[in-house]
């Protein structure tokens, strides 16, 4: 039902000079490639309905469809057995897509020892990464009004009405994909056994421009792109009309599984477009920290992380407000690189090599990351903007962000046996017990964060549905709940937004539970002469049975609003034996 044949080719071409000198060890070299990327097939090219339980709702409840976001009355399973969907959405294209990019860099880094205590590690590296292009020229991007009230379709190398010519990619390629690197280690003389090391460098998201390429190639004229909506405002809206109960005559159009394509009235249906300005997502990472090593093997490590994120990848629906579209096209998803992030982060780790039949680790991490998006490149998890007016009303925790974690691993061997504390005389125990290793890790640490939000409500399908959509906060309420199944944080802590508003809860404000993982293993080698041995282990994931929530809904119009949803794996034994030979 959705045939997808993709064939990536790349030629590259390069080389590497190094000169060693007695102070230096510089590295030059180039890198040169072809890529192709081949595809056939669309995402979603058998088409889909979503229902919403709009047209079985309590009639003196309302419409729902401008900003009504309570729990409705109607089911949306109701809807389904009456064939009444509130939206269609199709993208389907089965012509094969030639798309070819070019990739080139060059870079030169020095390991310099200015001192014997004191190594200097620069470098700076240059890349380009072309914008796709299609052989055939099968892409089309969305020229845009500066409110974005009026949108047109562009092909490659043609103008649009508000912003020029477009390239033959349709985007403008990014030249500024330089990378420096700088690293310092430094032994001080008057501590001994300490280490002092910091680093800087700047890293690029280069493959964003590939996704770009496969969303614009399935595009009206190339493809058949639609996103149609029920009406709410009776049978005699110019659109594609409202659902209509058999046996009855409304006098306009109805919109039924059988008639909810080729319905809209928008000239335009393409749901994708990208700034022709899109800049690759930078990150700056920023490390320091300093190392001593203690008897018995001890080493101390104490480090600051940071990294902090530039033209991030971010999913906008523009042309929408809280009550509907003011646009002359169907409902689209803009991907744009205005997103920002910060992270900062305190690492403590405690390490002891293997002595005396022990070895142990720990990672005690305290850190915070804010962002308006949480992902380096868009469509790998980031949900769309609520308000596209309001970009910064975006920033929140992040959806990976943990304050506290504590996590290792440990090795022992166990006293018993010959040679060892206990058990060393001899007899059947020190046998049975000589060479036993106990092994494992665990992790323990705070939960990660949620956003508060609504689902497939009348109000998001009635605009196309491709946005988020989040409730009010009420300030008098904690957002912390007792942390029970049925109760994991307080409902009460938000409401529905009035209507035609947007909410203002933030993103990521809901703390989900966090991680107690303990996991161990036993096991033993026997040996049979100088070629032959058994290894037996038996290894416990979860080993005290810890009962771990995984999961939390957070949909405000969900019945389980609040509730634990999901719990983790339960204690889990397996049993392995291996015989070499």
């Amino acid at each position: 039902t959705n045939p997808a044949d993709r064939v990536q080719q790349t030629i590259s071409w390069g080389d590497q000079l190094r000169w060693n000198r007695k102070k230096h060890n510089l590295n030059f070299g180039f890198d040169v490639r072809h890529v192709q990327n081949n595809v056939i097939g669309g995402t979603n090219v058998v088409g889909s309905f979503t229902f919403s339980g709009l047209f079985t709702q309590n009639p003196n409840a309302g419409t729902g469809t401008t900003g009504s976001t309570s729990t409705p009355s109607g089911s949306s399973f109701a809807d389904f057995l009456l064939g009444a969907p509130q939206q269609s959405k199709i993208q389907a294209g089965l012509n094969k897509i030639h798309l070819r990019e070019l990739v080139s860099s060059i870079y030169g880094f020095d390991d310099w020892r200015l001192l014997p205590n004191l190594t200097l590690n620069t470098g700076l590296r240059y890349e380009y990464f072309g914008p796709y292009t299609e052989i055939d020229n099968q892409l089309v991007n969305l020229d845009h009004s500066a409110d974005f009230s009026t949108v047109a379709p562009v092909l490659p190398n043609a103008a649009g009405p508000y912003s020029g010519r477009f390239p033959r990619s349709l985007v403008n390629p990014d030249h500024t994909l330089l990378s420096p690197r700088l690293g310092l280690a430094y032994r001080p003389k008057f501590v001994k056994n300490t280490v002092l090391r910091a680093g800087y460098g700047i890293s690029y998201n280069t493959t964003q421009f590939g996704s770009f390429a496969n969303s614009l190639s399935y595009q009206v004229p190339f493809a058949v792109t639609q996103t149609n909506v029920a009406s709410t405002t009776g049978s005699n809206d110019p659109g594609c009309g409202t659902f209509t109960r058999p046996g009855t005559n409304s006098g306009g159009k109805t919109f039924t599984l059988t008639s909810a394509f080729n319905c809209t009235a928008a000239a335009i249906t393409n749901n994708f477009a990208v700034n022709r300005d899109y800049r690759l997502g930078r990150v700056q990472a920023i490390n320091a920290g300093v190392q001593h090593t203690f008897g018995l093997g001890v080493l101390l490590n104490v480090d600051y992380n940071g990294s902090f994120g530039g033209n991030l990848d971010i999913l906008r629906a523009p042309g929408r407000t809280a009550s509907g579209l003011v646009t002359n096209s169907q409902a689209y998803t803009y991907e744009d690189s205005v997103a920002e992030s910060r992270f900062n982060a305190l690492a403590i780790n405690l390490r002891k090599r293997m002595s005396k039949g022990v070895a142990m680790q720990a990672t005690y991490t305290y850190g915070h990351s804010i962002d308006n998006a949480s992902s380096i490149g868009g469509s790998g998890g980031n949900t769309i903007v609520q308000n596209d007016q309001r970009l910064d009303l975006e920033f929140g925790n992040s959806s990976f962000d943990v304050r506290h974690r504590l996590n290792g691993n440990f090795v022992l061997e166990l006293p018993f046996g010959p040679n060892r504390a206990f058990l060393h005389s001899g007899g059947f125990a020190s046998k049975a017990l000589d060479g036993w290793n106990l092994s494992g890790d665990y992790t323990f640490a705070t939960g990660s964060y949620a956003t508060p939000q609504y689902q497939n409500t009348a109000a998001q399908l009635a605009t196309g549905g491709n946005y988020t959509l989040r409730p009010d906060r009420v300030f008098s309420q904690p957002i912390a709940g007792a942390g029970r199944l049925q109760s994991w944080f307080n409902p009460a802590a938000f409401t529905a937004p009035a209507a035609n508003t947007f909410g203002n809860a933030s993103r990521n404000s809901i703390r989900l539970p966090g991680t107690v993982s303990v996991d161990a293993s036993l096991s033993r080698s026997f040996a049979f002469g100088d070629l032959k041995n058994l290894e037996a282990r038996a290894t416990a994931n979860n080993v005290f049975n810890t009962v771990q929530y995984s999961s939390v809904d957070t949909v405000l119009n969900s019945s389980t609003f609040g509730q634990v949803t999901g719990v983790a794996n339960a204690r889990k034994f397996s049993f392995q034996a291996r015989y070499r030979f």
